[in-house]
């Protein structure tokens, strides 16, 4: 068993670092962006089935639970939706994208990190 390669789309440069060491640690396939754009520009090199966590609050205003459209356009099917904020108004948002109340890397929650594992 292995776990799907993994994408962090988060504009602060500390959020990605932390991933990428955490990763590291535990043998993890883990690519990181600063931008919806640049994840899209390089989606065609990544399975459909790849996980993909995105922040809620990108650059420029930009909210990640209407960028992940774009990427569930491109046919992905894995998006996570990640947030500091306990609650905020789900209402309309694609019931594709999957949210989860912290910012942590999913492999360090154990029982997250199960489901994850194919």
């Amino acid at each position: 068993m292995k776990l799907k390669k993994t994408v962090l789309i988060d504009d602060m440069i500390l959020v990605r670092r932390e991933w990428k060491i955490s990763a590291e640690k535990f043998g993890i396939h883990f690519y990181s962006y600063r931008t919806i754009d640049e994840f899209l520009d390089e989606s065609s090199t990544y399975d459909k089935d790849t996980l993909i966590f995105l922040d809620r609050n990108l650059n420029n205003n930009q909210l990640g639970e209407y960028e992940a459209v774009r990427i569930l356009e491109r046919g992905f099917k894995y998006i996570f939706l990640c947030t500091n904020m306990q609650t905020f108004n789900t209402f309309g948002i694609n019931t594709n994208i999957k949210i989860i109340n912290h910012k942590n890397p999913p492999w360090e929650d154990e029982k997250f990190f199960s489901s994850l594992i194919i």
